[in-house]
Parts: C-alpha cells; sequence; structure tokens
C-alpha cells in the first residue's frame, strides 16, 4: 500500500462539492406530448424565477467523474510505494524493567504493545528486530521478522529486570544495523542526552507516580541468632503513612508491624532478631498499590562449616595454623573427608577437597622487611593488610600457577587452580624466622582463605540474592549442567534456564523476584535460594515521563527505499477520462411522440 507524501493535496476533495452542486440542480429532461410537431415550438412553462433545486441525480458519468477527480488528486498527494518490495529495517528496543508495568493498564508496558499494533505490526512496510534491554542487550526471535512474526515473538516481553541498559541496546544496533535502519525505543522515561540522529525515535509512555517500595533487605548470622534488617523507603513528594509487616512464614508468625508516616522521599529501616535461624521470612508492605517492590523474602542463610584438616611436622605451626582457622568460625577440624587441606607439603586428596594449602619452609631464608605487590582483584588477597612485617621466605621457589602476593619476581603466595580436582595455594613462608603471624595480615588471610573455599563449595553462594545479580553454584566433577527454575513469583510461565558447569561452577543471573530452585538433571541435587528486587532505580517512579510528541517513523533517510507511483494514478484517470468521453458521444438521443 503506497504512503502519501503530500498531505495538503486534501483540500483538493472540496472539488468534490462542486461536482455534487453540478448534479443538484441540472435541468432534467421531461416528456411531453403534442399532436404534431407543428405545436412543439408552442410549447410553454409556467415561468419560474431562480434555479430549481432538484434531488440529485447519479447516472453513471457522475461517478466516474468522482473517480476522475478522486485519482488526480491522489496523484498530486505524490504517493511512493516501496522499491520493489525492499522492506524498511526497523530496530525495536523494548525496556525490560519492571517500572515498565506501573499505572496498571496505562502502564508504559500495555501503551508501548498498542503503539506497536497501530503503527508498526499493521503496515507491512517493515523487517523487524526485537531487542529486549535488561541487565544486558538481548534480541529475541531472528532478525528482520515480518509483522507477524514479531507479534508472536513480542511474548516473550514480560518486564522484569531490575535495570535496563538503553543506551548500550542503541549504540550497538547503530553499530550492527543497516545504515539506513530505524532504531525505535519504547521506555518510560525521556532521553537523558539528545542524539542528532534521525534513525533514533525515542518513543516514552511514563508518568509519575506516588510509590512505597522495599529498597533494601539482609540477613546475617550473630551467634545464635540472625539479625534481619530491611529499608521501606517512600519515593513521593508528600509525607505518607506506611503499613508494613514482617512475618515469620515458616512458624506463621507476625514479627512486627511497621506503621506511622515517612517523610518525602525518605527511607525507614527496621532491624529484627530470629531466634529461629532455620525460619524463612517475608516482608509485605500492604498500603501501596504498586506491587511489583512490595515484598521480599529472606531464606535462612548458609550456616555449614568447612572441613579442615592440619598435616604439620611442626607442632608450633599447626598450633599457630589451628588457631587461626578456629577463628574464623567458618570451619571445624576433623580428619575425615576433608574440604581443606593445610600442610607443609603437598599430599594425595580425594573428590571432596576444594582448597589445599601448603606452607613452603625455606631451608635458607631470604628476608627483607617492605611492601609488597598483591592482586587486588582476587578475593584472597583484595583487602589484606599489608603491614611492613618481616618476611622470612625461599628465594629459589619457583613459580607455579597465578601468582597473588610477590616481592618483585619472587612469588610469596601463588594459586595453581587445577579445575578438574582442586586448587593448591603455596605459601612461601619460614614461620620461625618471621613475625607474620604476629601481624593482622595472618588472621584476615585464613578468612579470606575459608570464605573463598565456603564459594567454591557444592551448592550456591548464598540463598539470598538481589535481582540481577550472579548466582554461582558449585559442583562435584560428575555434574555436567545445572538448572534454573522459578517457583512462585508473578509470571504464570516459569521456564527453565540451563547453567552450563564450567571450573566446577554454574553461573546464572538473577532475573525476576522469586524463590528458585536450583537442581541437576535427576534431581539428586536440589537448592533453593530467593530473589528480591530492592532497587532504588525501579522504584523511583518520579522522573517518569512522556513524550510530547509521537516521533514520525518514516524521515528523508528512509525515501530511498520508496518509489514514486503517481503516474498510475495519472494513468487510471486518463482512462476514465476516455471512458467519460466515449459514453458522452454515445449517448442515445430523444425521442419525439
Amino acid at each position: 500500500m503506497p504512503i502519501f507524501t503530500n498531505t495538503s493535496a486534501i483540500w483538493g476533495t472540496l472539488i468534490f462539492l462542486g461536482l455534487i452542486a453540478v448534479y443538484i440542480y441540472k435541468r432534467r429532461s421531461r416528456n411531453i406530448l403534442v399532436s404534431s410537431l407543428m405545436f412543439f415550438s408552442k410549447s410553454r412553462s409556467t415561468a419560474e424565477g431562480g434555479q430549481k433545486l432538484h434531488k440529485l441525480q447519479t447516472p453513471l458519468l457522475f461517478f466516474i467523474e468522482l473517480l476522475i477527480f478522486l485519482f488526480i488528486i491522489l496523484a498530486i498527494a505524490d504517493p511512493m510505494s516501496l522499491h520493489r518490495g525492499q522492506l524498511i529495517p526497523v530496530s525495536i528496543i523494548l525496556d525490560d524493567s519492571v517500572s515498565m508495568t506501573a499505572g496498571g493498564e496505562n502502564s508504559p508496558y500495555k501503551l508501548s504493545l498498542k503503539y506497536l499494533e497501530n503503527n508498526i505490526f499493521s503496515q507491512s512496510l517493515y523487517r523487524i528486530t526485537l531487542i529486549l534491554v535488561g541487565n544486558k542487550p538481548k534480541q529475541i526471535g531472528r532478525r528482520d521478522m515480518n509483522p507477524y512474526e514479531a507479534d508472536n515473538v513480542l511474548m516473550n516481553w514480560k518486564c522484569e529486570s531490575n535495570t535496563s541498559n538503553l543506551m548500550e541496546a542503541v549504540a550497538q544496533e547503530l553499530e550492527l544495523g543497516e545504515d539506513d535502519s530505524i532504531v525505535i525505543v519504547l521506555t518510560d522515561h525521556l532521553e537523558e542526552k539528545k542524539n542528532h540522529s534521525e534513525r533514533i525515535k525515542w518513543v516514552s509512555f511514563g508518568k509519575p507516580l506516588d510509590n512505597f517500595a522495599i529498597t533494601g533487605a539482609n540477613r546475617s548470622s550473630n551467634g545464635k541468632t540472625d539479625r534481619c534488617f530491611f529499608e521501606f523507603t517512600n519515593f513521593s513528594s508528600k509525607d505518607k503513612e506506611i503499613h508494613a509487616e514482617i512475618i515469620d512464614e515458616t512458624n506463621n508468625q507476625l514479627l512486627e508491624q511497621v506503621t506511622g508516616v515517612i517523610s518525602a522521599n525518605s527511607s525507614r529501616r527496621t532491624i529484627v532478631k530470629v531466634r529461629d535461624q532455620k525460619a524463612v521470612l517475608k516482608a509485605v508492605i500492604k498500603s501501596d498499590d504498586i506491587d511489583y517492590d512490595n515484598e521480599v523474602v529472606l531464606l535462612p542463610i548458609k550456616k555449614e562449616k568447612l572441613k579442615v584438616s592440619l598435616k604439620f611436622e611442626n607442632k608450633q605451626l599447626s598450633d599457630i595454623v589451628k588457631k587461626a582457622v578456629l577463628a574464623t568460625e567458618l570451619a571445624q577440624l576433623t580428619s575425615e573427608k576433608p574440604q581443606v587441606i593445610i600442610s607443609d607439603k603437598k599430599i594425595k586428596g580425594d573428590e571432596n577437597l576444594l582448597t589445599e594449602l601448603v606452607i613452603h619452609n625455606a631451608t635458607e631464608s631470604y628476608f627483607f622487611n617492605k611492601m609488597i605487590a598483591s592482586d587486588k582483584e582476587h578475593m584472597l588477597t583484595a583487602d589484606l593488610p599489608l603491614e611492613n612485617a618481616l618476611w622470612a621466605v625461599d628465594k629459589d621457589l619457583k613459580k607455579s600457577g597465578k601468582t597473588l602476593l610477590a616481592e618483585g619476581d619472587l612469588p610469596l603466595l601463588s594459586l595453581d587452580d587445577n579445575s578438574e580436582l582442586w586448587s593448591t595455594l603455596t605459601l612461601n613462608y619460614s614461620f620461625s624466622k618471621s613475625n607474620l603471624h604476629q601481624t593482622s595480615f595472618w588472621p584476615v588471610f585464613f578468612y579470606n582463605l575459608m570464605e573463598w573455599t565456603l564459594q567454591r563449595q557444592e551448592g550456591p553462594s548464598s540463598n539470598n540474592f538481589r535481582s540481577g545479580s550472579r548466582i554461582e553454584v558449585g559442583v562435584d566433577n560428575k555434574t555436567s549442567s545445572l538448572f534454573l527454575q522459578r517457583e512462585t513469583g508473578t509470571s504464570d510461565k516459569n521456564e527453565k534456564t540451563e547453567g552450563i558447569v564450567k571450573n566446577k561452577k554454574a553461573l546464572f543471573i538473577s532475573g525476576r523476584p522469586g524463590i528458585y530452585s536450583i537442581f541437576n538433571e535427576d534431581k539428586t541435587k536440589n537448592y533453593k535460594v530467593s530473589v528480591n528486587l530492592c532497587s532504588y532505580e525501579e522504584s523511583d517512579l518520579s522522573k517518569a515521563k512522556s513524550s510530547e510528541k509521537l516521533p514520525e517513523i518514516i524521515t528523508n533517510e528512509n525515501m530511498v527505499h520508496f518509489e514514486s507511483v503517481k503516474w498510475w494514478f495519472i494513468l487510471i484517470a486518463f482512462a476514465l477520462l476516455i471512458l467519460h468521453q466515449w459514453l458522452i458521444s454515445n449517448r442515445r438521443s430523444g425521442y419525439a411522440f
């Protein structure tokens, strides 16, 4: 179907009024009965003043004349059609953040669907690519889909992410897309930085709304009790009253009610101590209509201690290490199926072993007392206090694996990460000639060692996550894949996501809030994790705005896909004109009786 670029030609339809007027005032023929032709000229009619108005006469000629004028007007409107069926490439960037669902039937999500239906899918001008943007841009469906395909794929747009990196997606499409492709962004806020490209069409359907939200939730162990922290925030320009509850779901018990007035753009923090450390806690706001950020669930934190075995020939060194390990409160000493072995020489472990720490004692020590270099990105050494301690090390120790601590080219702490079995750490240290174990370095190092190993054991690194964060799950050597599936939440369809195992870990990105199960193929391993939104960015709706005017999709840059077809309209009008003249010339003459 052609498009018309000269819309002012519509004024030409006023000529139809003149044509209709001609046929309204046109005189009609009459039958006159006379006895002889000699009396025909004597026929007289009663004199009447002005034109006589008749009922509109609509013979075939009238409709042909209407069509002639119509096609001439359409030709003046400069009709354009796609050149040889060449479709316009359109990339549609969909904001997948949860704030798109705020507002019910008038939410930006619902209005965006209507916009696509009325302006894109209802026309056969485009080949469509859909880009879903949450934490990372993700193409859904294939590139260059027809409107029917794109409409079916659009059901994957559910708006359940904790953020949306729209500008990254726009830059990616401008780089990967065709030079004349159109990029349409559907979101709930205006463009932060105005672009100068006509190819980008920023369409916003947002509206500022007042909102209460749970913006923080955390659970930690404090000996025999758990400490649970909750933050309630009023994203509004005025003070509002809150009504929220903190519930022990396991024992069906109300732990605390949160009531009162929270000032505009302010927060209230609540701490609850829980004796039942296996209880599942839930916090719910009951005084707010926007429900996607009104609930959080905190599962019990992981309490299992690491099994550590000490194997030293030197009792003094064994006692020093034992004291540091037990001080972390993350480990228990055992000789049965240890997960961590600390010794002064390499030994043979089994399939349960995760970490081996070898403290290498030099026969001839090299001494120094100065600052050393460390790997600031690795968990083992990121927060180590590097004091000016007296180091006594083996100068001839060969480098093995990745160096985490070093003095020049001399390795002090190295990591040999054998993904098939376990990781071996080598600490270059002569304890009898050094005071390193008497500094703050020593307890912090062993705490980091236990914490790092805990994250590498089987199961998720934690039981509670924020939306968009990484869920790392440790596995044994026999597990090749794990699956993540949501059990609770707002979605009707809980898809199963597969995580490929690499280096004895499976990685998932937490999505929409809810309770998830993580399991292997035969479900012999099954873990539960909770994902909560807790996002200032998605709960603050005060900056949501709508576009003042919807942008035009077809611009001058896209006209290369079109060619003028006005000559077809002119030819049709000319053919109708010939038919009109033929009908007039062959019209039957009148009869006299």
